[in-house]
């Protein structure tokens, strides 16, 4: 539970604590905890209103002073939030015997038996259950301490105990759990989802790469005209989902996919919706609960990575069988094609209008999925027709295009975001005080481009000013280098669940990361020359449970990046780095919320494989030890090996040509390590 500083400071100065004095020093802590206990509820009672929910739970626990004992799952920091939400009263410290009046303990030693013998001591499910059950349970179903072995039993059946929820479950697991990243790679619908999408678009990529090689063996006259297509589904995996869904009319019911269902208090996150829920304001992204806030007609449909697969693949094919001059994968349902070639001319508009209306057709007989399309001369404009062209439609921007681009909001251009945007309003409106000022292209036109090489560097500030003409020399031409198109890293993110108490367990967690990274590049053949490690470190203002359980809320990204000296896929490489660059960060585990490991500068292993090797002859190693034993004699002794001296002698040192000088201590305080102090150095 969140902790204000300042009351943890106001307790460390109280003048009235003094040293050995630990009855007022419990008093004071215990007051404290009761007042933060008091804030998270006022807190969390705001956030439920906010949220649309019950701003009350049960009060199942009224009247019980809980306190828990050793490790239990949950955690203490879980039982503690649920038993303070449920209407229990939590203490971290027993102040005597009578302080509390059920002690929560998965088990006890002998020693702790006899010390809780009058207490009702009960296991973690006790509470769990109850919640689960909306009512308190009985204690004694759950009781720690069993009767005595000389106690005769009663002879009542013994009945099978009811398994706590799947959800229930997955809470007791965190990053300290071995089977953690087994079971979070297993469950994690956003992992699988990131992870498929680059297979599948590796193997495009590698079809799309042979058929631009074919085309440049053919000799063929350069067009006169360039047009370039952008092509993508609409609301792919939502139209994809509903396709199993007949009963389902997806043009007037709002639609979505998450792995949430349809609870109404779901913190799910919703990966795609159709344009009828975007008319509420439902958005990609949103919590499931948020949205039906918004929404509450909404229809949550769960993930369907077969069709979604299936669909994938007929979409390529097809963009393949319409012999492109090129096809860029983008994602899984998005590309780029270079259709110059097969544009007439002489009569460029209406051939381009029927290439786009003929593809999307095909693509609906095929998939049953719509597509819309956006052409023009180059990337960008094309992006910016497919926008225009979105839902179901095509679009083909080929003349007035200063107009087209006037008001266009600079946020719609690729890669710019809120941060180029807030710094574009700071720009344009200095003085203003709005929060809903908007910055269009029109706008961006009025400012040279030295001005936006000053406010954003040589690469974005000359990128902003060509994209405000509508000029873009982006190539999609994978053929022209296609090292450049391939996979340049292998990333692993872990945003959720992380929670360590010692720095031992952050290692443990490391090193795992580190095979998991090992395993995924064996997969793909690959050697990595450089590792980057990002964490997500918990804000200073943040609550230290966030309102998704186990999840990463309000955090601080820092990250650290190292070389290895040459390409490796060794795993206790990986995982020996990470821990350095853990450190080299310098973050307190308790704080840990994230974690991401990434790997890049790849290289192939037959590239690897090839690097030549010292001509030095291969030993049998029995043979070698025969040798060994024959040629070794007892009688002969050896001078022990003099050490070699820790310190550095100051006088050889100084007698050093002043070139050598500089670069020794160069390195040395690279090294950290000092010239001996206590050694008298000459005066030069």
């Amino acid at each position: 539970l969140a902790q204000p500083q300042e009351q943890l400071i106001n307790d460390e100065e109280d003048n009235s604590i003094i040293f050995g004095d630990y009855g007022t020093y419990f008093a004071a802590k215990s007051r404290a905890q009761q007042e933060e206990d008091d804030q998270y509820l006022t807190w969390d009672h705001q956030r439920r209103v906010e949220q649309g929910l019950s701003p009350e739970l049960p009060k199942l626990f009224e009247g019980c002073i809980i306190h828990v004992n050793g490790h239990t799952r949950p955690g203490i920091q879980t039982l503690h939030k649920l038993i303070i939400l449920y209407g229990g009263k939590f203490i971290h410290h027993l102040s005597s015997k009578g302080a509390a009046t059920h002690v929560i303990a998965s088990r006890l030693t002998p020693r702790k038996e006899i010390e809780f013998r009058n207490y009702k001591v009960v296991r973690p499910e006790w509470v769990t259950e109850s919640i689960e059950q909306g009512k308190k349970l009985k204690w004694s179903d759950y009781s720690v301490i069993k009767v005595d072995y000389g106690q005769k039993r009663l002879p009542f059946e013994e009945q099978e105990t009811k398994p706590i929820n799947d959800v229930m479950m997955d809470e007791a697991i965190d990053a300290k759990h071995p089977d953690f990243l087994k079971m979070f790679f297993t469950k994690s619908r956003l992992h699988h989802l990131s992870t498929w999408k680059s297979d599948l678009r590796a193997e495009f990529l590698a079809v799309a790469l042979n058929q631009a090689k074919e085309k440049k063996l053919q000799k063929r006259e350069k067009p006169s005209i360039k047009v370039i297509m952008h092509v993508d589904f609409d609301c792919f995996f939502a139209t994809a989902s509903a396709l199993k869904h007949p009963e389902i009319d997806f043009k007037t019911t709002p639609v979505c996919v998450s792995h949430g269902g349809n609870k109404g208090n779901s913190s799910a996150d919703i990966a795609s919706c159709n344009y009828v829920c975007r008319k509420y304001g439902v958005k990609n992204g949103m919590w499931v609960r948020s949205a039906k806030k918004l929404c509450p007609e909404l229809v949550c449909l769960d993930y369907d990575f077969p069709t979604y697969d299936k669909i994938s693949k007929q979409f390529y094919n097809i963009l393949v069988d319409l012999k492109p001059d090129c096809v860029f994968p983008v994602s899984i349902d998005e590309a780029l094609l270079d259709i110059s070639s097969l544009v007439d001319e002489f009569e460029s508009v209406e051939s381009v209008e029927k290439l786009c209306s003929e593809l999307r057709s095909k693509v609906f007989d095929i998939t049953k999925c719509s597509v819309s399309t956006g052409c023009s001369n180059n990337v960008l404009l094309a992006k910016l027709a497919l926008r225009h062209a979105k839902p179901d439609g095509q679009f083909y921007l080929h003349d007035d295009i200063t107009d087209f681009l006037r008001d266009i909001n600079v946020r719609d251009l690729p890669g710019t975001g809120y941060a180029i945007e807030n710094k574009l309003i700071q720009e344009v409106y200095p003085h203003s005080t709005e929060t809903n000022d908007r910055v269009t292209v029109d706008d961006l036109l009025k400012i040279d481009k030295m001005r936006l090489i000053k406010i954003f560097g040589m690469k974005t500030g000359s990128k902003l000013f060509d994209y405000a003409r509508g000029n873009d020399d982006t190539s999609i031409d994978i053929s022209e280098n296609p090292q450049e198109f391939m996979r340049k890293s292998v990333s692993i993110d872990v945003n959720w669940g992380i929670r360590f108490d010692t720095i031992e367990q952050v290692d443990t967690f490391l090193f795992n990361l580190g095979k998991e990274m090992s395993e995924r590049l064996a997969k793909l053949n690959m050697c990595a020359l450089q590792m980057t490690l990002k964490i997500l470190k918990r804000a200073k203002d943040a609550p230290i449970e966030p309102p998704k359980y186990l999840g990463c809320g309000k955090c601080d990204a820092l990250s650290k990046s190292s070389k290895f000296g040459v390409p490796t896929d060794e795993f206790r490489s990986f995982g020996t780095e990470a821990r350095s660059l853990f450190r080299h960060i310098g973050c307190d585990p308790f704080e840990l919320r994230g974690v991401s490991l990434s790997v890049a500068k790849l290289v192939s292993k037959d590239q690897v494989g090839n690097q030549k090797r010292l001509p030095f002859k291969k030993v049998d190693f029995e043979t070698f030890k025969k040798q060994k034993l024959e040629n070794s004699s007892p009688e002969k002794s050896y001078e022990p090996v003099p050490e070699i001296p820790k310190e550095v002698d100051i006088e050889v040192f100084n007698a050093l040509p002043i070139e050598i000088q500089m670069e020794l201590k160069e390195e040395l305080r690279r090294r950290r390590i000092p010239l001996n102090p206590q050694t008298p150095q000459k005066d030069r």
